[in-house]
């Protein structure tokens, strides 16, 4: 489906934030919308992991490449496909961090780009880890 952000203020409604093809079974809670500092090498390393994720979860599954016990659905588009265009992840300690993705969804002949906030969480098995994607929702543009 396509998720449209919405603020109200008073007795108006507007829309908050550019729309964005989710495949969201309920609502999620909006995380912080502060960026936070970026962890350049960080970004750099989960890239190709987080691009390999866009394009399953466009193509309807992305089961694989989600962290072990996460629940993401995908959106049900058939005939679209998804390109990472930015990732961000954000500074901090610990197995998860924030991370912001800008993606393009191309249907036929038309594209909409939407922003997401997105949960990384570092897998272990035995000595090799790796980050993989654990949440994923929509968010205001605000990859700078």
């Amino acid at each position: 489906g396509v998720l449209v952000p919405i603020q109200v203020t008073g007795e108006s409604v507007s829309a908050a934030g550019e729309p964005a093809i989710v495949g969201l079974p309920d609502p999620a809670p909006v995380p912080d919308q502060g960026r936070g500092d970026i962890d350049a090498a960080l970004s750099a390393e989960t890239k190709a992991d987080a691009a390999a994720f866009v394009a399953a979860w466009a193509g309807g599954d992305a089961t694989a490449l989600a962290a072990p016990g996460a629940t993401i659905p995908a959106p049900s588009l058939v005939g679209a496909s998804a390109s990472l265009d930015e990732w961000r992840v954000t500074k901090g300690d610990g197995d998860q961090r924030r991370a912001l993705a800008a993606i393009t969804w191309t249907l036929g002949d038309a594209k909409i780009s939407s922003h997401y906030a997105v949960t990384i969480t570092r897998v272990e098995a035995g000595d090799a880890s790796r980050w993989q994607i654990s949440s994923i929702t929509t968010t205001a543009k605000d990859i700078k």
